[in-house]
């Protein structure tokens, strides 16, 4: 039964990280084994999106989850998310060679650099031996219809750099979405998701195939 709730909630999310984004991107290189990925926490997508990370590159994974959004949403459960009331049972995940995502600033945010990191970095890092990357994510609505997602993932490094080093990977990619043009790709990032196109697209390619019937008329 468990095998069957993951694949159904799994197919569930891909389901809506398709119908509600354009895509998602990434650059950077996913580490192999296990791996506690440090990411900022800005927009309602963001569990989602590290999730069809890790599945997207075929690596076990887990979310460690407030308690209390994890009460509300139990489902989870069956897609790897462990309640931050229980670290020894994420503790034993990241030992088993998954990758553990943690949302150091333990809530919701709006857009900006990280602060006041939560010491949940430091005990996972003590007590597993793995490797400590952040993160960088932005889901944001450009020159499309729809969102998209953007991940710019970190080289490895001590419990004591990561909010440094994650805020300049946050710098780093505002700066390129704020300077980038908003109908292209950023450049050095690659497709892990393709999602919903804009009407105008779909529009653009049906006027492209009412040229070449006209022509052949």
């Amino acid at each position: 039964m468990g095998a069957i709730l993951e694949s159904f909630f799994k197919a569930f999310i891909r389901h809506t990280l398709k119908r509600g984004l354009r895509g998602i991107f990434m650059k950077g290189t996913l580490q192999e084994g296990p791996v506690l990925l440090v990411s900022n926490h800005h927009s309602w997508w963001d569990g989602y999106v590290l999730g069809e990370l890790c599945w997207a590159h075929h690596h076990p994974v887990s979310l460690l989850m407030l308690h209390e959004q994890l009460q509300k949403y139990p489902f989870l459960k069956s897609v790897g998310a462990v309640s931050h009331h229980h670290l020894r049972e994420a503790l034993g995940r990241l030992k088993a060679d998954h990758a553990l995502i943690v949302f150091p600033e333990g809530a919701l945010n709006p857009a900006g650099l990280v602060q006041n990191l939560r010491p949940g970095v430091q005990w996972f890092a003590h007590h597993a031996n793995c490797a400590v990357v952040p993160l960088a994510l932005r889901v944001v609505l450009r020159g499309h219809q729809h969102p998209e997602a953007f991940v710019l993932l970190g080289a490895p490094c001590s419990p004591d750099q990561v909010q440094e080093n994650l805020n300049l990977l946050i710098s780093e990619l505002d700066g390129m979405l704020s300077t980038s043009d908003p109908e292209r790709p950023l450049a050095g990032y690659h497709s892990i998701m393709r999602g919903v196109g804009s009407d105008s697209e779909r529009l653009n390619l049906a006027s492209v195939l009412l040229k070449k019937l006209l022509r052949l008329q």
